[in-house]
C-alpha cells in the first residue's frame, strides 16, 4: 500500500486540479479512486479516448510543474502535490461533510488530518477541486463554523425524541409537497411528541439548510459517526442514528447555537 511520505510543507499551500487532472494524478499513483472525484465521468470512454484524455492532461499538469520528468524519464507527481493528494488518502482522520440549501446546488467538503497537516478539499464549481493544506489545526473548525453560519434560534423547551428514518424522509417530502399539518401526522405515527412533531414539521416545510456530517478515525478501524444539522427558521436539529440497537431509528434534538457549537467543537479538538 501506497502511504503518504509526509513532505515539509509550507505553512499554507493551496492549489486547484481539474477533474481530469485529479484523475491522471490517481493514475500515477496507481490509485484507482479518490474521495470526491466522481469516476463515472471517465468510464464511457473508450481506450482512444482515455489516451487522449491522459496525454492532454500530463501536459497541463507538465505546464503547472505539477509533473516532472524523473531521472529514469518517466513523468513524476511533483513532491508536495503527492504529499497532499496521499494524506487524503491515508489520513489520521476525516470529516466528511454535505451542506444542501433549497434551490442550490450540494456543496461537498472533505477535511483530512494527516501527523500535523490539515487539508481542506472543496469542490467550488463543477468539475474544479480546490485544495488548502495548512499546519495550523484550527483551520478546520473555523471553515466548518463558516460553512454553517448558525443563527441564534428559540430552544423549544421540549425533550428529545425518537422515530424511523424512513418515516422522517416521508415527512421531509410531505411537508414540502402538502404543508406543515400533513407532515406533522406523518411524524406523529411513531415516537414524536406533538409538541415536537409539530415544530419539527413547520422547519421541514421550509428549510434553510441541511448539513449531513460523517466523522471517520481510520486509524480506530474506520470508526465512523454522523449527525445532520438541520437549519429551520423556527429552530435548529440535531439528528442522528438513536443506537446500534435500534436500526432504522434516530434521534431529534431541538438545540440552541450555542449547544450545537459546543458538541462542534468537542468533535473536531478530538478529530484534529
Amino acid at each position: 500500500m501506497t502511504t503518504p511520505s509526509h513532505p515539509t510543507i509550507p505553512r499554507s499551500l493551496s492549489f486547484a486540479l481539474s477533474q481530469e487532472e485529479l484523475f491522471v494524478a490517481m493514475l500515477h499513483l496507481q490509485l484507482e479512486q479518490f474521495p470526491g472525484l466522481d469516476m463515472e465521468v471517465f468510464k464511457p470512454l473508450n481506450k482512444e479516448q482515455l489516451s487522449l484524455l491522459i496525454g492532454v492532461t500530463e501536459r497541463a499538469l507538465l505546464a503547472r510543474n505539477f509533473l516532472k520528468p524523473g531521472q529514469d524519464g518517466t513523468l513524476q507527481l511533483e513532491m508536495l502535490l503527492r504529499g497532499v493528494l496521499l494524506a487524503c488518502l491515508f489520513p489520521d482522520t476525516s470529516l466528511l461533510v454535505r451542506h444542501t440549501r433549497p434551490d442550490a446546488a450540494a456543496e461537498e467538503y472533505f477535511f483530512h488530518s494527516y501527523r500535523k497537516m490539515f487539508i481542506l478539499h472543496s469542490i467550488p464549481i463543477s468539475g474544479i477541486h480546490q485544495f488548502i493544506a495548512v499546519e495550523d489545526k484550527q483551520a478546520i473548525p473555523r471553515a466548518v463554523f463558516s460553512l454553517l453560519s448558525l443563527p441564534d434560534r428559540p430552544h423549544p423547551a421540549f425533550e428529545a425524541g425518537t422515530t424511523r428514518l424512513s418515516l422522517f424522509e416521508q415527512a421531509r417530502d410531505v411537508a414540502l409537497e402538502r404543508g406543515i399539518e400533513a407532515a406533522m401526522q406523518v411524524l406523529s405515527q411513531d415516537g414524536l411528541t406533538e409538541a415536537l412533531a409539530q415544530e419539527l414539521a413547520v422547519t421541514l416545510s421550509d428549510p434553510i439548510a441541511n448539513t449531513t456530517f460523517v466523522y471517520i478515525a481510520h486509524k480506530n478501524s474506520n470508526l465512523a459517526q454522523g449527525f445532520t444539522i438541520l437549519q429551520g427558521k423556527n429552530a435548529l436539529w440535531w439528528i442522528e442514528p438513536a443506537g446500534e440497537d435500534e436500526q432504522d431509528r434516530i434521534s431529534i434534538s431541538s438545540l440552541s447555537s450555542e449547544e450545537i457549537i459546543r458538541r462542534l467543537r468537542e468533535l473536531l479538538r478530538y478529530s484534529t
